[in-house]
This record gives structure tokens, sequence and C-alpha cells, in this order.
């Protein structure tokens, strides 16, 4: 469904990504005019020491629904408190996504964490109103899936968003399941791709390098913002030369996992060389979470360079919490 846009100079599109002292991840974004938020995405969620974070966020914001959630895969950090969401912010018309293979059933080869089936289970009875069942997602190699496509329809112009999925890749988990084997639970990582006008911003949760080299490779072009995957591990450092970054206009931002000793400095440092800005949500204990804020305005101006040229799109960034700015140091 379109939505209505007052005023293109007004469009803003906030991304929330949040992280914890020990481990956890989620993501919130929300397209907006002015205050007023026109669509809300939530991916993943976690609670730390009885907090959950994604929920003060949207509290704050003012949102009563969620129009899309996605649930990345069944791992504990970016699963725990789920519910919340689910309960306090999603209805029969929210649209879930979910990996192909994660149907909460018995012959599911996925290892669950204890409560994962009841998260899908509460998934499913939202959408028995409708008698329609969560959107699974599976991806051909080196193509995209669409999830959602609507418009921004102002008085005079109108702002086209999409939102893809890159992964998980059709064959890897089509393989698993014909041979009964577990799948590994980054194996069944959704990846997404959003899209508003010309901008493009890259939200890469747990993916892994297998799936990397698999990913659309349109979709890794120049994005605004990248959420590097998994939480900056070499295991999925292959993001760095299968995607184009732009040192001028690229921000990138990780979440850690301390028992793992992630993020790794080094993938970091990559990121730091061809990126404009890399953030890190922190494992410090002062808060129980760290947030980076990223605020994009595409259709606002500012003046750059010497002749003072109007470059388009402008980026607003906040640490809270715990959050950092990595680099430039």
């Amino acid at each position: 469904m379109d939505r209505l846009l007052s005023d293109k100079s007004k469009l803003c599109v906030k991304f929330f990504i949040v992280g914890y002292p020990s481990c956890g991840e989620s993501v919130v974004v929300c397209i907006c005019d002015g205050d007023k938020v026109l669509y809300t995405c939530v991916i993943d969620s976690f609670k730390y020491r009885m907090h959950n974070e994604t929920v003060c966020i949207l509290q704050r914001l003012g949102v009563g629904h969620v129009d899309l959630l996605c649930w990345s895969h069944p791992d504990h950090d970016h699963s725990f408190d789920m519910d919340s969401i689910i309960s306090g912010f999603c209805d029969d018309t929210t649209k879930f996504l979910l990996p192909q293979g994660v149907n909460g059933k018995s012959f599911d080869m996925v290892n669950y964490n204890k409560g994962d089936k009841l998260i899908v289970a509460k998934i499913a009875a939202m959408n028995e109103k409708h008698k329609i069942c969560h959107n699974t997602v599976c991806v051909c190699p080196k193509h995209r899936m669409e999830v959602e496509s609507f418009s921004l329809v102002g008085y005079t112009d109108e702002v086209p968003v999409n939102v893809m999925a890159l992964s998980p890749a059709s064959p890897t988990i089509n393989h698993r399941i014909a041979r009964e084997q577990v799948i590994e639970k980054n194996e069944l990582c959704i990846s997404l791709c959003l899209e508003v006008g010309a901008f493009r911003f890259l939200l890469c949760s747990d993916i892994e390098n297998p799936a990397i080299a698999n990913l659309h490779a349109k979709s890794l072009h120049e994005p605004i913002l990248v959420k590097i995957p998994h939480h900056s591990s070499p295991t999925a450092a292959a993001l760095l030369d299968y995607a184009t970054f732009s040192p001028t206009s690229t921000f990138a931002c990780t979440t850690g996992y301390r028992s793992m000793k992630l993020p790794n400095m080094k993938v970091l440092d990559s990121y730091g060389k061809c990126c404009k800005m890399v953030h890190f949500t922190g494992y410090a204990s002062g808060y129980k979470y760290g947030v980076v804020e990223y605020t994009f305005m595409p259709y606002s101006f500012a003046d750059v360079g010497n002749e003072k040229m109007r470059a388009c799109g402008t980026m607003k960034v906040s640490c809270h919490g715990n959050a950092l700015q990595v680099y430039p140091a």
C-alpha cells in the first residue's frame, strides 16, 4: 500500500542498530515524513538483564504497529524476547519473514533454542485470520527476492521503496533438507537490501563467506549504510571483496559477541579503509545496550567542497549507551 508524503525534503530513513555488552543484535528501520513514522521494519530481537532496547526504541518513536518483522535466523542472540515485539507491536496485518526450513515443527532440520518454536507458533497464529502463513525466504544464487514494494506519494513526487531479500541461498537449504542434514543456523540467515529511491542500504545479519559469494551483485554496489555481517568475523569478511563501498558516502556498523572476541579489529580496520565512517555498538558494561542511530535524509541538500556544490543526501549519526565511533578514530 502506497503511503502519503507531505514533502519530499522531509523524507528521512532512520536506522537503529542495537547491540548489548555480551552479545545480541536487533535492527529497527523507520521511514518517516518529518516526525511522522510511515513504515517500520524490525529485524531480530534480544533482551539483556531484563532490558530489550528494541521495545524501548519503538515506544519512544510512538510506533504502535510493525509493518515488517524479520527473524533472520533462530540463533539465541537474534531471537531472545522476540515474543515481546510480536505481542506488543504486531497484528494480523504485519508481514513476517522467516528463513525457509523454520516451521517450528518436529521435522525441521534446525537445532532450535528453547522457546523458538513458540515464536513460530505466535507468528502463525497472527496470520490465521487471513488464512495465510508467514513468508519464508529462500533466494536463488546471485538473485534477490522481493519482500515489499510500495511508493511514497507526494504532491508532485513519488519515491519508490523496495525491500529485497538476498539470502539464504536456496541450493544450500534444499540440499540440507533433502538429505535430512541439520542446517547450520548461519546458513539460514536472511539478509535484506532496502532501496529508497536511488539510495541503497544493506542489512547483512550473520551471513558468512559461502553465502556472501552468492549475493546479488547490484545490491552490493555503494550502499549508504551496511550492517557488517556476523559481528565483523573473518568468516564473513568476503563482503569486502564482493561489495563496492564508497569512502565518501558509505557508513558501516557492527555489533559484537564478546566471548567470541568479535568484532575482529583487523576486519574493522579493512572497513575503515573503504568506508566513510565505522561504528560499533560496544561491549562496555556502562549501559545495558549500545545503539548507533543513523538518520538519512535522501532529498535534503548540503554545501560541499570549495565551490559550494550541493550534494543530495545527508546523514546524521548518534551513538547511544555503549556505542562508539571506531573509524575515523
